[in-house]
């Protein structure tokens, strides 16, 4: 079979039952709604054009939620189910009366659990700061702002030291492809919430990383901006000039709609960039003739690289997270289905589309980079129950 034949055999998979095998079980796993098979931009239009309730959308991924998440943990401080459809009738009302908030209008957010939200559990990763904000962060205000209904939070490791998501309140995130591995962090819950279509899009935070390698170990992208791009209100101005919020995406275009929400001045927040954000909203398609890009390679041997990844090959394939099914939610929206061996099942992202880190748990960041973790190439799934 030839790779391209292989590519088509993978594809044409996603119109099909498929059966997980987990220690010698084999569990049937049903196709995914077609609500949660579209991308952000393609649900906000479903939405906008009312071919889809705000109502049905929110009970679409509220169920999904309910079965998925916990077996992985990745959405912590669910709100209430009543009150959040209730919400979501209310959305359907003003697009009605043509209210129309945004972009995000109807759509279901969980903000990370480092970001302060009014009325919803609060927890920063930590019970010494566990509690329920008053008002909301700029972010959250926003995002609010074009629509969006917040139904909780998603996990981070304690203050959102650390490239895993593990704290003392809720316990860890699992990784999406295996959950016998790391999340990554410290934006592990929204990583994994996206790749597994719990959310349409996520918000995170980064530091050293902690955009950057969750969204590589769960194949989705994270992207760290520039300092002052989404500001951030607060007493302390210096320290949090080293971490900066950005977004998360199964693909750029939902990433950059995204940013282009959150981005932008505030005169709350004095080191903010004083450009307009609808500049993400324009077309990403260009001539890239005479742009120059910086790649890193292997920085001496410190990351890992080299052989077929390197040259955009993949090796091995790549399972659907837990719930999803072979070019539904296995790899990013953009990206082809990935090629079929005989070689064992490793997780390997693709090369050359992933922003991450450094080597798993180094928290480096700055690289682009994919593959496993050097000295540690790769791991058999074990796909959980659904």
């Amino acid at each position: 079979m030839t790779q391209a034949n292989r590519r088509e055999f993978v594809t044409s998979l996603a119109a099909l039952p498929v059966a997980l095998v987990d220690t010698g079980r084999t569990m049937q796993t049903s196709i995914l709604p077609e609500l949660l098979q579209k991308s952000a931009i393609e649900l906000s239009q479903a939405i906008s054009s009312k071919a889809v309730s705000c109502r049905e959308v929110m009970a679409t991924y509220l169920d999904h939620i309910e079965r998925i998440n916990p077996k992985v943990n990745a959405i912590v401080s669910l709100q209430d189910r009543d009150g959040l459809l209730q919400n979501a009738q209310e959305r359907d009302a003003q697009l009605s009366r043509g209210e129309y908030l945004g972009w995000m209008h109807g759509f279901p957010h969980a903000i990370k659990d480092l970001s302060s939200t009014k009325g919803i559990r609060t927890t920063r990763g930590s019970p010494l700061v566990d509690g329920i904000p008053t008002e909301d962060s700029i972010l959250a205000e926003r995002i609010k702002s074009r629509g969006a209904i917040l139904i909780g939070k998603t996990n981070t490791p304690e203050f959102g030291l650390g490239s895993q998501t593990y704290n003392s309140v809720f316990g860890t995130t699992l990784n999406a492809y295996d959950q016998s591995r790391t999340s990554g962090g410290s934006s592990g819950g929204a990583a994994v919430s996206l790749a597994l279509r719990m959310l349409p899009v996520a918000d995170g935070s980064d530091m050293m990383g902690s955009l950057r390698n969750p969204g590589a170990f769960n194949n989705v992208f994270g992207f760290r901006p520039s300092f002052g791009r989404v500001p951030a209100k607060g007493d302390e101005l210096y320290l949090d000039q080293l971490g900066y919020w950005g977004a998360m995406g199964r693909s750029v275009s939902d990433l950059a709609m995204l940013m282009s929400t959150i981005a932008g001045p505030d005169p709350r927040d004095p080191l903010s960039i004083e450009q307009d954000p609808r500049m993400f909203e324009q077309p990403l398609h260009g001539d890239v003739r005479g742009k120059r890009l910086g790649w890193l390679g292997d920085l001496g041997g410190h990351f890992a690289s080299g052989g077929s990844r390197q040259r955009g090959v993949v090796a091995g394939t790549m399972q659907p997270p837990v719930g999803a099914e072979p070019g539904l939610a296995g790899q990013p929206d953009h990206h082809p289905a990935p090629v079929l061996g005989p070689q064992p099942r490793r997780l390997l992202p693709p090369a050359g589309v992933l922003i991450s880190g450094g080597p798993m748990g180094s928290g480096r960041g700055g690289v682009v980079r994919a593959g496993p973790h050097r000295g540690r190439p790769g791991a058999l799934l074990r796909p959980i129950p659904a």
